[in-house]
Order: structure tokens, then C-alpha cells, then sequence
């Protein structure tokens, strides 16, 4: 019996994909606790429509992520921390702070998980940050740190 399984099933395969299952596994175990449906001729239909959204929709994050990214291209973030003795910050510089002020500066929004920053910056200078964007799209961001006293 082909059925479209509606949630992952381990062994057999993930949500979306027609399998062909014996008829009593089917009809005692995937039906009744809403692990799949019957694979119809409209219910394939469905399915095929629903994969063409997911598709389109993909297509769409990616072309904002590659937008996103070249607006972040070629671009230096300013950030300005109080700095103690010679080039050590008082605080530190953490994603989120990046992420405010990408937005302040650029009008990117930007969401902090998505800023790769394995440890925050402790010291004023100029530093490359990897931005994660999408998927299939990652970029370096510049982001220089400046003195709060320098004019």
C-alpha cells in the first residue's frame, strides 16, 4: 500500500515522501496515529503543490539572504566601547550588539544568532565577522571598534 507520510518515521522516511508499506502496518500503526495518509490520486496532487510552495518559498529566503548580503558587502560597522589601559574594552562587543548596530547603520536587519562570533571582542581595532545569512549564503562583515573619546 503507497502512503504519504505526514511526520518522520525512522527506517522508513521523512515527512513528504510516498512509501510503499505492507497494508496491516499501514492500516494498524501509520493511519491511526496520523503518521501518514493515503496516497490518493488529490492527495498527491496536494503534496506536489505543497513541495512547489516549499520550493518557491526556499528561493525567495535565499534571493533576501543574497540580498542582505550584498548590502553588507564592502561595508565597515562602527562600534564605540570604553576603552581602559591601551587597547582592552571595559565591557565587550557581543552579537547583539553587532546586530543593533548593523541595523542603525545599514537598515539590515539582522538576527544575532545568525552572526557567527565564537567569543566577543575585548579590544578596539578593526575585525572580520562571519555572517551566516542562510544556508546557502555566508558572508564576512567588517566591524572596527573605536575609542569612546575619539572624536
Amino acid at each position: 500500500m503507497k502512503v504519504i507520510l505526514t511526520k518522520e518515521v525512522s527506517n522508513l522516511g521523512k515527512q513528504g515522501d510516498v512509501v510503499t508499506v505492507a497494508e496491516g502496518y499501514a492500516r494498524n500503526y501509520l493511519l491511526p496515529r496520523k503518521m501518514a495518509i493515503e496516497a490518493s490520486k488529490g492527495n498527491m496532487q496536494n503534496i506536489e503543490r505543497q513541495h512547489a510552495l516549499e520550493e518557491r518559498l526556499k528561493e525567495k529566503r535565499v534571493a533576501t539572504a543574497q540580498a542582505a548580503a550584498g548590502a553588507l558587502e564592502g561595508k565597515t560597522i562602527t562600534i564605540r566601547g570604553k576603552v581602559g589601559a591601551g587597547a582592552k574594552l571595559f565591557g565587550s562587543i557581543t552579537a547583539s550588539d553587532i546586530a543593533d548596530a548593523v541595523k542603525a547603520q545599514t537598515g539590515v536587519e539582522l538576527d544575532r544568532r545568525k552572526i557567527d562570533l565564537h567569543k566577543p571582542l575585548r579590544s578596539i581595532g578593526e575585525h572580520e565577522v562571519p555572517v551566516r545569512l542562510h544556508r546557502e549564503v555566508s558572508g564576512k562583515l567588517k566591524v572596527e571598534i573605536v575609542s569612546d573619546e575619539q572624536e
